[in-house]
């Protein structure tokens, strides 16, 4: 069978599917998504094609906006809805940064509870959603007498948020093999309900453990503290910020942290290729950078180094240390 042939007998398919279901289409960069998605506009006039790059598309879909009258609607780049940033609150629903980072701590990143009517609605759908991710999208990959194994290790994950996790040690506490905690957390990974920050290993690597740290992609997720689902929710924004700046403009661009062996730790590093360009310390009130991140401010020199502050008074200046507002600061990330 030809290339044009095997293609239009798929499309063919996705066209018939569409007539009674919503469709997912994924595939590599560059395979023709998009061109055969609008090819398939054509057998469902009127149809809308809305981008979520775009910002006035964007908006259109967070406000669930598109046109009623379309028989089909087409929603490109969807995949970068799954968590919301001070930035996009700011853009889609006219908010100040104060009060779409306090918005985001409240409601979680995700679209739906994030803009609930009211707190009530927005921890009904998260009850739902946290049955529904080990009751139904687990089991896709799962057994089901692994179901219980894997919630107690949701669980568990919800409680260490900030914390490096060590994977042995958690098997140990599940009673599993270190293999299948790891398959889990890949089971995890690959639905979007965790991700993991790993350390920075450039010019430092002796000095660093290996433990990475598991943060939720839903910030409203966390059992913590309000300093732990703050920085839940810093690291989900910068990690939409490294993807929209690799997508976008091709930055190799990615999210770690440093911890040695004295476990003095930085939050969160942004590296771009072998380089670090940015030290990231999250507080909630305290307003006084550590000797160690003065340290590796000077270290890692030119990097910028920052101290965001949720409940800060008056930023300032302590050597190369920048201790600024936390909503205002990531309200100027690029996503």
């Amino acid at each position: 069978m030809s290339h044009n042939s095997s293609v239009r007998e798929f499309a063919g398919r996705v066209q018939t599917d569409l007539a009674r279901k919503l469709v997912l289409l994924t595939g590599a960069r560059q395979a023709g998504k998009t061109t055969l998605a609008r090819q398939l506009m054509a057998h469902f006039e009127p149809a809308q094609y809305l981008n979520w790059d775009v910002p006035a598309d964007r908006q259109l879909i967070v406000q669930n906006a598109w046109s009623p009258k379309a028989k089909l609607v087409v929603f490109d780049e969807i995949h970068k809805m799954r968590d919301c940033s001070v930035r996009e609150l700011m853009v889609t629903n006219g908010l100040t940064a104060s009060a779409a980072l306090e918005r985001l701590l409240a409601r979680g990143g995700f679209p739906e509870p994030c803009l609930a009517a009211s707190d009530t609605d927005a921890d009904r759908w998260r009850a739902q959603y946290a049955t529904d991710l080990i009751r139904e999208d687990v089991l896709e990959f799962s057994r089901v007498h692994e179901l219980r194994t894997m919630q107690l290790m949701f669980e568990m994950l919800r409680e260490r948020v900030g914390s490096p996790v060590t994977l042995s040690k958690l098997a140990q506490a599940l009673q599993i093999s270190p293999t299948t905690a790891t398959r889990y957390v890949e089971i995890l990974e690959s639905l979007y309900i965790v991700f993991r920050v790993t350390p920075w290993h450039r010019d430092v690597a002796r000095s660093l453990l290996k433990e990475a740290k598991i943060y939720f992609l839903d910030s409203g997720l966390v059992k913590g503290d309000a300093g732990v689902k703050l920085e839940n929710a810093v690291a989900a924004m910068l990690l939409k910020h490294c993807h929209h700046r690799q997508d976008a403009e091709g930055k190799a661009i990615t999210l770690h942290t440093i911890r040695d062996k004295e476990r003095h730790e930085i939050d969160f590093v942004l590296a771009e290729g072998d380089s670090v360009t940015d030290l990231v310390e999250v507080k909630l009130s305290d307003t006084t950078p550590s000797a160690y991140l003065h340290r590796m401010a000077e270290r890692m020199a030119p990097a910028r180094a920052v101290q965001i502050v949720a409940e800060l008074r008056q930023p300032a200046q302590h050597g190369r240390v920048e201790v600024c507002d936390a909503a205002k600061w990531l309200g100027r990330l690029s996503a």
